[in-house]
């Protein structure tokens, strides 16, 4: 970045919109405030401030680095906006979760001729999901239908967790079908959905019908083993944990975690301990103290005190 301000100062390079933007983005990515305040002075001085993608890049840069008075500064400054310039500051109040802006950005956007497009629904399925806005993430979707990005899989994805969310699982699995091309995210998303919901029996089906269209991820097999985990299945677990194995998937400490506390749950204390003992990574607080709390449950004393001793170390 440095090397950049230094080459302009000489007049070595030209001043492009799009070699700036580039380092706008590469502040953004690495949150590095202070030389991205450089670095919108240097825009101000070869006169890019006013251009629509630069305005729009800093409005990312100054909202990833939580500094959204300056972004909307900005965006109030700017002569002129696009859809990627109204997506980037409602996208900014998202991520920082301030709901009252973010719908009242996209309030004035709709008003105004610049339209939504697919990144400024998904995130606003990502405010309904959050918040439960189950009326307002219907009429949002009327309107993503009416535009034409119901075709669109990141959109059905988002709309799947925000139905799941809200409590309406049957609309969750009714936009799943829709999708003509489903993607991983998309059977993790209903996966996930049906976990909250308790429905095991569901979930393991889900995994059955997924394994038939494309591989699944780690993140597929934390869910069904979640709802295993609180359906009591011991022998699905068992089945899901190998078939992980089996899938080429490393088990990760939440996998882990999941088994761990199945087993406990089920009063197979000796099982879990024994798991405990294979791991590849050390055991974190959430497994010993799992294990601990099915020890007072089922009574074992001798693996309850090893637990324990182990979760204050």
């Amino acid at each position: 970045f440095m090397q950049i301000v230094e080459l302009h100062r000489r007049g070595q390079i030209s001043s492009g919109a799009s070699i700036l933007a580039s380092a706008l983005s590469y502040c953004a990515d690495r949150k590095t405030l202070t030389a991205g305040v450089q670095f919108h002075a240097l825009l101000v001085k070869v006169g890019y401030v006013s251009s629509i993608p630069i305005g729009s890049s800093l409005i990312s840069f100054y909202s990833r680095c939580s500094q959204l008075e300056i972004a909307h500064r900005v965006f109030q400054n700017m002569t002129a906006k696009n859809t990627v310039t109204w997506t980037a500051l409602i996208s900014g109040y998202a991520q920082d979760n301030q709901v009252e802006p973010c719908l009242h950005l996209f309030a004035l956007m709709r008003r105004s001729v610049c339209k939504p497009n697919d990144i400024t629904f998904t995130t606003i399925f990502s405010i309904c999901t959050n918040h439960a806005f189950l009326v307002l993430g219907k009429s949002v979707q009327a309107l993503q239908m009416r535009m034409g990005f119901d075709s669109y899989v990141h959109v059905s994805n988002a709309l799947i967790s925000m139905y799941a969310k809200c409590g309406s699982i049957g609309e969750a699995r009714a936009v799943f079908e829709s999708i003509t091309c489903k993607d991983l995210v998309s059977w993790n998303s209903l996966i996930f959905g049906y976990s909250q919901h308790g429905l095991a029996e569901h979930c393991l089906g889900l995994l059955k019908e997924m394994e038939g269209h494309i591989i699944p991820d780690a993140i597929s097999f934390l869910g069904v083993l979640s709802s295993c985990r609180h359906a009591c299945l011991v022998a699905e677990g068992r089945r899901c944990f190998r078939a992980m194995i089996e899938h080429g998937v490393v088990p990760e400490i939440d996998h882990y975690s999941c088994m761990v506390d199945l087993f406990g749950r089920a009063g197979l204390l000796d099982e879990a301990w024994d798991l405990i003992q294979t791991m590849p990574m050390p055991p974190n607080g959430v497994i010993w103290g799992s294990l601990l709390a099915s020890c007072r449950v089922h009574g074992s004393i001798s693996i309850g005190i090893q637990a324990a001793e182990h979760r204050l170390k």
